[in-house]
């Protein structure tokens, strides 16, 4: 459905191809595409249309924003920063990487923080059912004028 011809912008780098029937706005839906050498290959990714927006700050893509991100990827390899993706590939594996450390850290912090009520209704809670009629009345008493019950819910 897009036609396949490229068309250039006014910058270096960005190209782009209109879709056939599909329309943003007045003007015809675009298919953006940057376009830079590393390591002496040439590199195309492609980024989006101009309907769909952007991963990183939720805008439609323009040109300009296509050239921006060329920027940030050129000067990454240029400086030649590890911490800097150099391409949009290494971009997206940087940030499931660090969602999945977010998560598993998380889950340790869950796991870590349990309360005492889960204790108290785990451990005390099964002995007193396991305990008589007369035991298990004398001991519930003993544990509201304590107020252990009300201590399970909040101490960690």
């Amino acid at each position: 459905m897009t036609t396949g011809k490229w068309e250039k912008t006014n910058f270096t780098g960005v190209r782009f191809r209109k879709h056939a029937t599909r329309k943003h706005g007045v003007n015809f839906d675009r298919y953006f595409v940057i376009r830079y050498q590393r390591d002496g290959k040439r590199i195309e990714e492609s980024l989006g249309w101009t309907s769909e927006r952007g991963p990183e700050d939720g805008q439609f893509w323009t040109e300009a924003k296509a050239a921006l991100v060329l920027e940030r990827l050129r000067g990454a390899a240029k400086h030649g920063k590890k911490e800097a993706p150099t391409r949009l590939g290494e971009k997206r594996e940087i940030e499931r990487q660090r969602k999945e450390d977010e998560k598993a850290a998380q889950e340790l912090a869950e796991k870590e923080n349990v309360i005492f009520g889960y204790y108290f209704e785990k451990y005390i809670s099964r002995l007193l059912k396991l305990a008589g009629k007369r035991k298990r009345r004398a001991r519930q008493e003993s544990i509201s004028k304590t107020g252990l019950s009300q201590l399970s819910e909040t101490y960690p």
